[in-house]
C-alpha cells in the first residue's frame, strides 16, 4: 500500500463546486449535461450479456465498509435498468444480513442453503422464486441465515450447485460475499466469478483493506480478477469526505484495478434498514449508475463509448 495513505496527504480541504451549465437543443428544449451522461450510463448498463450470463462477487477483508448496501444498491441499478432478470445471493459465512435490508412484509424466510438443498426439485423460474424475495427495482434477493452454517464435508458442494441452479434462470448473479478472506468457501466463489467489486471505504482501515484485498486476489491465483476489478469507496460516515481526500485516494487505488466508483454517504444508506433507490438522494443515484455502468463495461458484449472516469 503507497505509504503516503497514511500521511496529509489524504485531508481533505473543500473547495465551491461550479455548477453545470444548462445546455439548449435546437428547438429550444433545456437539456443538461448530467442528463446527457445519464443517458448513457443506462445505454451501457443495458447493453445484452452475449455469452449468456455473468457471475459478480462483491468482496471486502473487513466489515462495516458497506459492501452489502452495495449489494442492493448495485442488483437494483442492474435490475432496473436491464430488461432481463437479476439476482443478490447472501453466501456470507456467517449469519449474512443481505435479506434483512428488506421489509418483514415481503421477505421470504428461505435461504441460499435450502435452495442448493433442494436444487434437483428446481425446473423452472417460479420455482426459483418460491426461495427468494423481490424488491420494488425488479431484483431478487436470496438471503441466508448462513450459506455455510454446517460441517465442511456438508457444505462441500452448496455454492456450485447454487450458481448451476441459478445461472439456468438468471442472465446476472451476484454473490453478497462475507467480509475477511480466511473461509475456503471463497475457493468456490472465485473459480465461478467473472468479476469482482472491491468495497472499501472513506476511512484509513477500509482504504488499506481494498489493497490488502486486491494483494489477496494475486496472492491466490486470481490476479485477472484483480486486475479488471471495480473499486467502490463509501463515505459510510457523514464527514467521510471531509476527512479523507478522495482523489489522492483514487489515484493511488487506480493503477491496480479497472475502475475506481466513490459512494457518497446517504442517511437512507446508513442505518442498515431496508433500501430503496427512490429514497436515495440524486448524487447517490448517480453514483449507483456509474458503478453498474463500470461494472457492465466488463460484459462480453460489442463495444459501446465510456465516459471519462
Amino acid at each position: 500500500m503507497p505509504s503516503d495513505l497514511a500521511s496529509d496527504t489524504l485531508i481533505h480541504r473543500p473547495t465551491k463546486r461550479r455548477r453545470n451549465r444548462l445546455s439548449v437543443t435546437r428547438r429550444g428544449r433545456r437539456r443538461t449535461p448530467a442528463a446527457d451522461a445519464e443517458q448513457l450510463l443506462t445505454q451501457r448498463i443495458g447493453a445484452p450479456i452475449t455469452d449468456g450470463h455473468h457471475r459478480l462477487a462483491i468482496v471486502s477483508v473487513k466489515g462495516g465498509v458497506g459492501k452489502t448496501t452495495l449489494a442492493i444498491g448495485l442488483g437494483a441499478t442492474l435490475a432496473a435498468v436491464r430488461n432481463d432478470t437479476v439476482i443478490a445471493v447472501d453466501v456470507s459465512p456467517a449469519f449474512g444480513t443481505l435479506a434483512d435490508r428488506l421489509p418483514d412484509a415481503s421477505r421470504n424466510h428461505s435461504t441460499a442453503a435450502d435452495l442448493a438443498a433442494h436444487h434437483d426439485h428446481i425446473h423452472r423460474l417460479a420455482d426459483v422464486r418460491g426461495y427468494t424475495s423481490k424488491t420494488d427495482s425488479g431484483l431478487e434477493i436470496l438471503g441466508s441465515d448462513t450459506i455455510i452454517n454446517n460441517s465442511r464435508g456438508k457444505r462441500e458442494n452448496t455454492y456450485p450447485l447454487l450458481m448451476d441452479t441459478l445461472l439456468r434462470y438468471y442472465p446476472l448473479v451476484i454473490s453478497d460475499c462475507g467480509p475477511g478472506i480466511a473461509h475456503r468457501d471463497y475457493e468456490d466463489i472465485l473459480a465461478r466469478t467473472d468479476q469482482v467489486v472491491v468495497a472499501g471505504s472513506l476511512a484509513a482501515d477500509g482504504a488499506r483493506s481494498v489493497f490488502r484485498a486486491l494483494d489477496w486476489l494475486h496472492a491466490v491465483g486470481h490476479g485477472e480478477l484483480a486486475r479488471h476489478s471495480v473499486v467502490t469507496l463509501t463515505a459510510v460516515r457523514p464527514d467521510g469526505e471531509l476527512l479523507m481526500d478522495t482523489e489522492v485516494l483514487a489515484d493511488s487505488i487506480r493503477p491496480r484495478c479497472r475502475r475506481v466508483v466513490r459512494i457518497p454517504h446517504d442517511p437512507s444508506l446508513a442505518y442498515g434498514a431496508e433500501i430503496t433507490l427512490d429514497a436515495l438522494n440524486g448524487e447517490t443515484r448517480r453514483a449507483f449508475l456509474e458503478l453498474a455502468a463500470a461494472v457492465a463495461d466488463h460484459f462480453p458484449r460489442r463495444h459501446i463509448p465510456q465516459t471519462p472516469q
